[in-house]
């Protein structure tokens, strides 16, 4: 079946849709007809839910990260293992990020208290801290999701796609869901 845009006019709105594929298959021994439909009213609501999803993913990403860079390293081989630990803790699911360590020279603290004299040397060492290299979201994964979020499937067990094709499916998806909306029995079911 090929892709075919449909515009219903169901109540005071219309629906675009897309019926995008239909497929048999048995459930418990039982054939039915499954027809996959996309959505572009449901594209437009499930988009704010994403785009909500991937905020709160990058402000508690940015969180940790920023006290994982608050901390300092004096061994290489502790930084490049709290830098796996992290990343096996942090998998995100819709943003990109690369970590790099990065050597830097600071100052030894002294031991005794009080101003340095002007002959005494500062002495320096190195330490490891680690650094948010690169931080995205994944566009791929974006979309994939956003396909998936505004996409639906109608199940019926009526398989003749001539007497009943996925365009009255629809259309008898949308007129029960209608009557179950303005339907005084709550109990109604399709």
């Amino acid at each position: 079946m090929k892709d075919q845009i449909v515009t219903l006019n169901v109540g005071p709105s219309q629906l675009l849709s897309k019926l995008c594929d239909e497929i048999r298959d048995e459930i418990e021994g039982q054939t039915y007809r499954f027809v996959v439909i996309h959505s572009d009213q449901l594209t437009k609501l499930k988009a704010n839910k994403l785009e909500r999803d991937c905020q709160k993913e990058s402000a508690q990403f940015e969180k940790d990260m920023t006290t994982l860079h608050k901390g300092t390293f004096h061994c290489l081989a502790d930084a490049e293992d709290t830098k796996q630990a992290f990343e096996k803790m942090h998998k995100l699911r819709l943003h990109r990020y690369q970590l790099s360590i990065c050597a830097e020279k600071a100052p030894i603290k002294r031991a005794k208290r009080g101003r340095p004299k002007k002959e005494e040397q500062v002495e320096f060492q190195t330490i490891y801290r680690i650094h948010l290299a690169l931080f995205e979201p994944d566009q791929d994964v974006l979309e994939t999701k956003h396909q998936l979020l505004s996409t639906f499937i109608l199940i019926t067990n009526r398989l003749d796609k001539t007497t009943f094709p996925a365009l009255d499916v629809l259309k008898t998806y949308k007129e029960q869901k209608r009557k179950r909306l303005f339907s005084p029995d709550k109990r109604w079911r399709a």
